[in-house]
């Protein structure tokens, strides 16, 4: 890399770095193994890409089961997608700390539909260390866009049951008007927006049917701060809440 002033970001959606490089040109990629104190090596692959908008080069580093760091020569010019977290001055993303253990890899997906603050919820835990993954894509975002319930529940339980270790946790906001407070509130609407209400109760009727297993979780947005709603999401997480035995059927407060 050139002794340039880089800005360091982090992204929890992979279909938004996905996006993100959708137009940009893979120059060349290095690996290197680094150490950490207790020896345990990790392997660092940088790649260099570079902007055909901007005529600029940006990097990207990939470090193997943790995390990977995209670093844009500040003032470039490079359009960043809000929802990519700045990580400039966070120290538990140095390269050093990153080896060293600052940051827990949870396996935990946050869902639900729009406006419910998923985005707010997984780039706060994650300034703080906690990573969790925006939405998981392929096996319950995109399947809950169906208008089959049987389709939609098979697809999620299918994934609780083939992956017992990770955690999906659905949030949603149980008060109507403020869901839609929230959603036309929004910079820009977008027609999913405008589809959340409908969305969110396809998400309340597949946790109402598939609540008895251990590794799907509900979570109400609604009069609680975002630091509120990442203590919750972090003490399951990390495995400090044991869901109850207790069923509920959970409704829109209308």
């Amino acid at each position: 890399m050139t002794h340039e002033i880089f800005t360091k970001y982090v992204c929890m959606k992979k279909n938004l770095s996905d996006r993100f490089l959708s137009d940009k040109i893979l120059i060349d990629k290095k690996t290197v193994q680094q150490s950490n104190k207790n020896n345990k090596f990790f392997e660092i692959i940088t790649d260099t890409w570079l902007d055909p908008k901007t005529n600029q080069f940006f990097y990207i580093q990939h470090i193997k089961n943790l995390i990977d760091l995209y670093l844009i020569p500040t003032d470039s010019g490079i359009f960043i997608n809000k929802d990519f977290l700045n990580v400039t001055n966070n120290s538990l993303f140095n390269v050093d700390n990153l080896l060293n253990g600052s940051i827990q890899i949870t396996y935990t997906y946050i869902e639900g539909a729009d406006a419910t603050g998923k985005t707010t919820t997984v780039n706060g835990l994650a300034e703080n260390g906690i990573i969790t993954i925006d939405r998981c894509v392929e096996h319950i975002t995109r399947i809950m866009n169906q208008n089959d319930k049987q389709l939609i529940l098979q697809s999620v339980e299918s994934f609780l049951i083939k992956n017992p270790n990770h955690k999906v946790i659905f949030l949603y906001v149980s008060d109507e008007q403020e869901h839609i407070k929230r959603v036309f509130s929004r910079e820009r609407i977008s027609e999913f927006d405008k589809n959340a209400l409908s969305l969110q109760e396809k998400y309340l009727y597949t946790y109402n049917t598939l609540q008895d297993y251990d590794n799907l979780f509900l979570v109400d947005t609604y009069n609680k701060t975002p630091e509120e709603v990442q203590n919750e999401c972090k003490r399951i997480a990390l495995g400090k809440f044991v869901k109850t035995s207790f069923r509920k059927k959970i409704n829109y407060k209308k």
